[in-house]
C-alpha cells in the first residue's frame, strides 16, 4: 500500500495549484470555459479542450497586470516539468514571437506555460484562427483560436468581477 500512496502524494505535492482542477467556474462561451483560480488571487482563465484531450488556457496573472498562455498536449512530451525553454508562438501567418516557457503538466498531460508583462497579447490572439507553437525550429502543436474573442471578453469580465 505504501508503494502506491507515496508516489501519489509526491505527485500531488509537486503539481502546481495553477494547473489543479479546483478552479471555480465563472461561465462558458461556446466551447470555452472561464474559471477563477482561488489559489492565485482569483485571477481568471479561459480554457478550451480539444477532441484529442489537449487544451489551451489564456489567463490573467498578478491581479490582471500580466497574462499567460498555457498549452497542454501529448505533443509536449519532450518537455520536462519546471525546465525552461525558448518557444515561439505564431498566430496564423504572422511572424513568430520567441518567448521563455516553462515545462508544466496537469495529471499526466505535459505542457508549457508562457508568461507576459503585457495584456496586448490577447488582442493578437482573439483576432487569429490558429495558434502555432514552435520549438527548435519545429512545429510542436497547433491549437484553434475559434471563439477566443468572446472567451477573453468573459475572462476579462471575470477578472473585473472578482477584484
Amino acid at each position: 500500500m505504501k508503494r502506491i500512496i507515496a508516489p501519489l502524494l509526491a505527485t500531488l505535492a509537486l503539481s502546481s495549484p495553477l494547473y489543479a482542477l479546483d478552479l471555480v467556474p465563472f461561465g462558458t462561451s461556446g466551447a470555452w470555459q472561464v474559471f477563477s483560480d482561488p489559489n492565485h488571487d482569483n485571477n481568471c482563465v479561459a480554457q478550451v479542450q480539444y477532441d484529442d484531450g489537449s487544451f489551451l488556457r489564456l489567463g490573467f496573472l498578478d491581479k490582471g497586470t500580466r497574462t499567460s498562455i498555457v498549452s497542454f498536449s501529448p505533443a509536449w512530451k519532450e518537455f520536462k516539468l519546471d525546465h525552461k525553454y525558448e518557444v515561439a508562438y505564431q498566430v496564423d501567418d504572422a511572424a513568430a514571437i520567441i518567448a521563455p516557457a516553462k515545462g508544466i503538466q496537469v495529471d499526466t498531460m505535459p505542457g508549457v506555460e508562457m508568461q507576459f508583462d503585457t495584456g496586448d497579447l490577447f488582442g493578437t490572439l482573439v483576432t487569429g484562427k490558429v495558434l502555432t507553437f514552435i520549438a527548435n525550429g519545429n512545429t510542436v502543436v497547433q491549437q484553434s483560436l475559434d471563439g477566443s474573442a468572446d472567451a477573453i471578453a468573459m475572462a476579462t469580465a471575470c477578472e473585473a468581477g472578482v477584484k
